[in-house]
């Protein structure tokens, strides 16, 4: 659950980003078309100046450090319960 509500997060916050950085553009609350337009405007962007799979990586790196801290929580929860017997 922890690593869908992160993820959940992480959309929220780039398209608040997306959305503020359309209506900065325009002066105005962006519509649909302007937003996609946004976004097309920051995909071509990081594609040409930091790489064209870095989306893909950096989805890859987020998802596996919510994923290992998911499971670091979840060890540490069992030693400190005394129930790591239990998991051996």
């Amino acid at each position: 659950i922890r690593v869908i509500y992160f993820m959940g997060v992480l959309t929220i916050s780039s398209f608040a980003a997306a959305y503020c950085l359309a209506a900065y553009v325009d002066g105005d609350l962006p519509n649909i078309s302007q937003t996609a337009a946004a976004w097309q405007n920051i995909g071509a962007m990081i594609r040409e100046y930091i790489g064209r799979n870095s989306i893909a990586v950096l989805f890859f790196g987020l998802w596996l450090g919510a994923a290992s801290h998911t499971l670091t929580d979840l060890t540490w929860s069992y030693i400190k319960t005394g129930r790591v017997s239990e998991f051996l």
